[in-house]
C-alpha cells in the first residue's frame, strides 16, 4: 500500500513498482490509511512521512500496531535526527527523496524488504482478520483492533477470542475455551469465568457495534456470528 498526499509522487512510485505484477491500493490521509489496515494485509506499506493532518511518526507507530508488514518511509526533508525517529518509531527502511524519485533505488529497497518479510513466514501467522467487519488480531502484539480501534482486551479475553475466529464457522466449547484461557487448570467455578469473559468481550465489541460476533451455542460453547439478525 502507498500512503501519501501528494498525487505526484504516487504516480512516480506507481510508476517504479508497475513491473511487480503487484495489486497496489492508495491511501491519501491518514483516515484511510487506518481503515485500510485495519481490514487488509499487505506484504509492504510505502509511506510518505510529511503528513499535514498529524505528525508523521504517530502514523508510523499506529500503523505498527495494526500491521505487520515492512514499512519503507519515503522523506523529502532528511535528517539524521528524522531517521533514528522513524526506524524507533518501527519502520522497517528510510529512504530520502531528495529531487525526482530514483525509481531503480525504491524498487531495490522495497523488493528486499517484501522478499525478507515472506521468507520469515510473517505473513501467514503475524496477523489473524476478518476483513468483512474490520476485525484484525496481531498475534505478535496480543491486541486485537476493530475498524482500526484497540479492543484493549485482557490476557484471557484475548485468548479466547483468537480461538473463536481462528474456529470461525465451528462452535467452540466451553472446555475448548477453558483449556486455551486457563491452561487445563480447572476449578469449580470454569463455566462462570469463561461466562463473565465473554460478557466484558460482548461489551467492548458492542462499542462499535459488533456484540452480536459472539453467539451462544446453549448448553455447548460459543461461536463467531458473521451475520447481524
Amino acid at each position: 500500500m502507498i500512503i501519501t498526499e501528494r498525487r505526484e509522487l504516487y504516480q512516480q512510485l506507481i510508476e517504479s513498482l508497475r513491473n511487480t505484477c503487484l495489486e497496489i491500493d492508495y491511501a491519501a490521509s491518514y483516515v484511510q490509511a487506518v481503515n485500510r489496515c485495519s481490514r487488509f494485509h499487505y506484504i509492504l506499506i510505502i509511506l510518505d512521512i510529511h503528513f499535514s493532518e498529524m505528525n508523521g511518526m504517530a502514523v508510523v507507530r499506529r500503523l505498527r500496531q495494526l500491521e505487520q508488514a515492512p514499512i519503507l518511509v519515503l522523506s523529502t526533508c532528511y535528517s539524521r535526527q528524522e531517521e533514528i525517529e522513524v526506524l524507533n518509531a518501527g519502520a522497517d527502511a528510510y529512504l530520502p527523496v531528495e529531487g525526482p524519485l530514483d525509481q531503480e533505488l525504491l524498487l531495490a529497497h522495497a523488493s528486499a524488504l517484501m522478499r525478507r518479510y515472506l521468507s520469515a513466514n510473517t505473513r501467514e501467522y503475524a496477523t489473524i482478520q476478518i476483513a468483512d467487519i474490520g476485525l484484525k488480531i496481531n498475534l505478535n502484539l496480543r491486541k486485537a483492533f476493530l475498524n482500526g480501534e484497540n479492543l484493549r482486551l485482557t490476557p484471557k479475553q484475548f485468548d479466547i477470542l483468537q480461538l473463536l475466529v481462528d474456529r470461525i464457522g465451528e462452535i467452540v466449547t466451553k472446555e475448548e475455551l477453558f483449556e486455551i484461557a486457563w491452561k487445563g487448570n480447572y476449578d469449580i467455578y470454569a463455566d462462570d469465568a469463561i461466562k463473565y469473559h465473554i460478557r466484558e468481550l460482548r461489551k467492548k465489541l458492542g462499542q462499535h457495534g459488533m456484540a452480536h460476533l459472539i453467539e451462544t451455542a446453549w448448553g455447548v460453547g460459543y461461536q463467531i456470528c458473521l451475520e447481524n439478525e
